[in-house]
C-alpha cells in the first residue's frame, strides 16, 4: 500500500491509544473504528514501532482476523507482509512476536466461542480446520463474485471477489471487493448482517462524498448502502457478520449509466467500447 494511503488512514480517525484490554498485539497503539457491544465483536486499526519484539507467548483470547496494510509482522515461525491475510482462532499462540519494520493494519475481533478439537501436541488448543496460511491477496487471479452480491448483479460490474474467510456457522465472511475502471454500484439495502467496508484501494463517490484509501463504512443490518462509483479501478476490505442480502432499492431500476460515464468523463474511447461485446462494459451500448 503506498505510503500516502497509509498516511490518510492514520490521521482518519481519533489519536492512536494503547488498549490495556487486548493482549493480541503487545505495545500496539489502537484506533477503534467499531464496537458491537452486544456481540463482543470489534474492529480496530493498529500501530507497532519499529523494533517490536514480545518474547513470551501470547495465548488469543479472541478470535482474530489480521489483515496488514504496510509494513510486517512476525510469530510463531511466520511472517505477514503487506497485503497478507491471516485467521486465528481462540486459543493459538502467539510465539516470538516481532515487528522489525514496524506495521500498519486492521483486525476484526471476536469472542465467539467454537468447539475445538485437539488434533496434535504442537497445537493443542485449536482447529486446523479453521486455520488459513498468509495470503498475498494480490499474487492470485481474483474469481468472479459468483454467489456472494448476486442480488447486486454485480457481476455486471466486472467485479471480482477474493474470499479470504468463511465462517460456515454464522455465514459471515471476509473478502476483498475489486472493480474495474468506470463502475457503478446502486443504492442497496442491507437485508443481511451487520456489513464493515474498508477502502483500501481507488476514490471513489459516493451520495454520501468522495471515499479516499483508508474510509470506512459501517452498514447495520436494515440500513441503505449509499449509491456508489467511480471511473478508477477500486478494493475494498469487507466483512459481513452474518449472511450477505443487499437488495436494489426500487428508485434505482431505471438507473441510467450513461449519465455515470459522462459525469466521469470515461478516457476509454469510443473506438473501443464499439469492439466491446463482453464483460463489464458492454451494457453501455457502446455510447
Amino acid at each position: 500500500m503506498p505510503r500516502e494511503t497509509v498516511n490518510f488512514i492514520c490521521s482518519s480517525w481519533f489519536e492512536w491509544k494503547p488498549n490495556n484490554s487486548l493482549n493480541n498485539l503487545p505495545g500496539a497503539m489502537f484506533k477503534i473504528l467499531n464496537e458491537n457491544k452486544t456481540s463482543g465483536e470489534i474492529t480496530l486499526l493498529f500501530k507497532l514501532s519499529k523494533n517490536s519484539l514480545y518474547k513470551k507467548s501470547i495465548l488469543s483470547k479472541f478470535n482474530e482476523e489480521i489483515y496488514v496494510l504496510d509494513g510486517s509482522l512476525k510469530f510463531s515461525g511466520t511472517v505477514l507482509k503487506k497485503d497478507f491475510y491471516t485467521y486465528l482462532p481462540i486459543g493459538y499462540k502467539k510465539k516470538l512476536f516481532s515487528s522489525s519494520r514496524g506495521s500498519i493494519g486492521i483486525i476484526f475481533l471476536n469472542k465467539r466461542l467454537v468447539s475445538q478439537k485437539k488434533i496434535n501436541k504442537f497445537y493443542p488448543n485449536f482447529d486446523h480446520k479453521s486455520w488459513i496460511p498468509r495470503i498475498n491477496a494480490y499474487e492470485n487471479i481474483w474469481p468472479s463474485a459468483s454467489d456472494h452480491l448476486k442480488s447486486t448483479d454485480i457481476n455486471n460490474l466486472g467485479a471480482r471477489v477474493k474470499i479470504l474467510r468463511e465462517d460456515k456457522s454464522n455465514n459471515s465472511t471476509t473478502f476483498l471487493l475489486g472493480f474495474p475502471p468506470l463502475w457503478s454500484l446502486p443504492e442497496t439495502v442491507n437485508l443481511g448482517g451487520d456489513i464493515e467496508i474498508f477502502l483500501i484501494y481507488g476514490n471513489v463517490n459516493s451520495s454520501r462524498g468522495l471515499m479516499n484509501p483508508g474510509s470506512y463504512l459501517s452498514i447495520p443490518k436494515g440500513k441503505v448502502l449509499s449509491h456508489m462509483y467511480s471511473k478508477e479501478a477500486s478494493v475494498f476490505l469487507i466483512k459481513s457478520h452474518r449472511s450477505i442480502d443487499l437488495n436494489i432499492r426500487k428508485s434505482n431500476i431505471n438507473f441510467n449509466y450513461k449519465d455515470i460515464i459522462k459525469t466521469n468523463n470515461s478516457i476509454i474511447p469510443k473506438k473501443i467500447l464499439k469492439n466491446i461485446k463482453f464483460g463489464p462494459y458492454s451494457r453501455f451500448d457502446n455510447v
